[in-house]
């Protein structure tokens, strides 16, 4: 088995929860691209990526899904559990960093100590993380110091369908209370925890349903209910009848945790043919790689998308299919250097450390009782 394969994988993998991650990032990607300055928008194609922006929202449900999961068949002491999260975003993120910081600009002691550690999304005006794209990394690192927690306090699908609720009215709360207040910058609440909890907490509400299904009875049936489940969740969210994103935005995010969560379980349950894809998995390793990599990549090929007017492409609509081929071609090349120059080896010095750590101490793994409590 490849050492890639052998670093990544858990106990028990979920190839079809893993394969969404490719969906994801691919989104975050195209959504990014047609926003571009100098990319042809006039296309079909171009219409088709306007929502793909709310595919952070499913990066956070298949986080909360995935990290439920590993709690179960790979428990370690916090401690432990910390460093493995630790080691698993840092590297990455810390070359992101240093090459804004040299690179863009050098925005203050204060502003790269708070980018440093994770803690930017809690302070106004540098909430959106010096890193492109990257505020949703400091969103996930403090939701991994919460998680052990809430997975003690929450255990059962009530209690977890309860969390939904609360983090579904403390994000309404957060976006009415800093709506509107002059020190605080206009989408502050979009870029917090609490904007964004109820995308985790759906995704440890599915995953405590996911605990609980039988994936062997009726499976064709089954696997078609969830595809219509989604469907219909998705078209909800997306015709938003009820006008939330203009009069509720922090109901409108939480209702694209529902079609998400849904998907998780969905690909979870009854992984598509699709997802299992060796392609489909290798895009999936390297997701965070292509997700901080693409707002670099995207700028530094901006002054060629004109170009590929003059290469014989057609217009008509074609053009932005096109830029975007040229550009996840560059992409790739160069997630595939960081993620075996960078990823791999930060994953296998996590692991290291984590082992010392619980081979230090009896490792904390949760009760049979709790695991089967609710189902």
């Amino acid at each position: 088995m490849p050492i890639a394969t052998l670093l990544i994988q858990s106990e028990r993998k979920l190839d079809g929860l893993h394969g969404l991650r490719a969906v994801a990032a691919t989104a975050v990607v195209l959504f990014h691209l047609q926003a571009m300055e100098g990319v042809p928008r006039d296309s079909w194609f171009a219409v088709l990526t306007g929502h793909f922006y709310l595919s952070v929202q499913l990066f956070f449900v298949i986080s909360a899904f995935s990290l439920y999961h590993s709690s179960r068949y790979a428990p370690a002491r916090y401690p432990a559990y910390l460093v493995k999260r630790f080691f698993r975003i840092a590297p990455l993120y810390y070359v992101m960093l240093g090459y804004v910081a040299w690179r863009v600009a050098f925005p203050g002691w204060g502003a790269l100590l708070a980018n440093a550690t994770f803690t930017f999304n809690l302070f106004p005006g540098l909430e959106q993380g010096m890193v492109y794209a990257g505020w949703s990394v400091g969103v996930e690192m403090i939701f991994y110091l919460l998680l052990p927690g809430l997975l003690f306090l929450f255990r059962s699908r009530v209690a977890l369908a309860l969390l939904f609720v609360a983090a579904t009215t403390s994000s309404a709360l957060m976006w009415r209370l800093t709506a509107g207040v002059p020190a605080l910058p206009e989408y502050f609440a979009y870029y917090s925890l609490v904007g964004n909890l109820p995308a985790f907490a759906a995704g440890l509400f599915a995953y405590r349903v996911f605990m609980a299904l039988d994936v062997r009875p009726r499976r064709e049936v089954a696997s078609a209910g969830f595809a219509v489940a989604f469907a219909l969740l998705l078209a909800l969210a997306i015709v938003d009848p009820l006008e939330l994103h203009w009069r509720a935005s922090g109901l409108y995010f939480a209702v694209w945790g529902l079609p998400f969560a849904v998907l998780c379980l969905w690909q979870a349950l009854y992984p598509g043919g699709l997802m299992r894809t060796r392609f489909a998995q290798w895009l999936a390793d390297r997701s965070f790689s292509i997700y901080l990599l693409h707002p670099v990549v995207l700028v530094v090929l901006r002054r060629d998308y004109p170009l590929v007017g003059f290469w014989g492409v057609p217009d008509g609509g074609w053009l932005y299919p096109a830029c975007v081929a040229g550009a996840i071609f560059a992409l790739l090349a160069a997630a595939e250097i960081t993620y075996r120059c960078v990823e791999l080896p930060g994953i296998a010095a996590g692991r290291r450390i984590a082992a010392r750590i619980n081979a230090a101490g009896k490792p904390i793994r949760p009760s049979q009782s709790s695991l089967e409590q609710g189902r």
